[in-house]
């Protein structure tokens, strides 16, 4: 786990993280809870003072799965947006009895008036 993904894992920016470890802040009590809480198996006395092993007596470290874009994809088929959309549409129509007949698109947006405010309370129009 780089210092990124615990970040994530904690709750807080990476930034937060690089200051701590760059010594300039000292870590509060709210990350050492979420860090114990999130890595149990994570010893107290060496997380605070940096005494004994990192890890309690007889606990396995916690390895999280790194998160994969393709893992987490759900592959089954999905009818598209449009075919769904189509066929409500038509489910409508058949029961309400609505004839077919051709949608109108709308005109194109034009700009037609353009205000620009200033600091000073001012404004002008183009």
């Amino acid at each position: 786990m780089n210092a990124k993904q615990f970040a994530q894992e904690l709750g807080v920016s990476a930034g937060t993280l690089s200051n701590i470890f760059g010594g300039r802040n000292k870590p509060s009590l709210e990350l050492l809870e979420n860090t114990l809480h999130c890595f149990p198996s994570i010893n107290t006395d060496w997380l605070i003072m940096g005494k004994g092993d990192m890890y309690l007596p007889g606990a396995e470290p916690i390895v999280k799965a790194e998160r994969n874009l393709f893992t987490e994809i759900d592959t089954t088929p999905q009818p598209a947006e449009d075919d769904v959309a189509a066929k409500l549409a038509a489910g409508i129509k058949q029961v309400l009895q609505i004839p077919d007949r051709p949608v109108q698109q709308p005109a194109p947006r034009q700009v037609q008036k353009i205000v620009i405010f200033y600091t000073d309370g001012t404004f002008e129009e183009r």
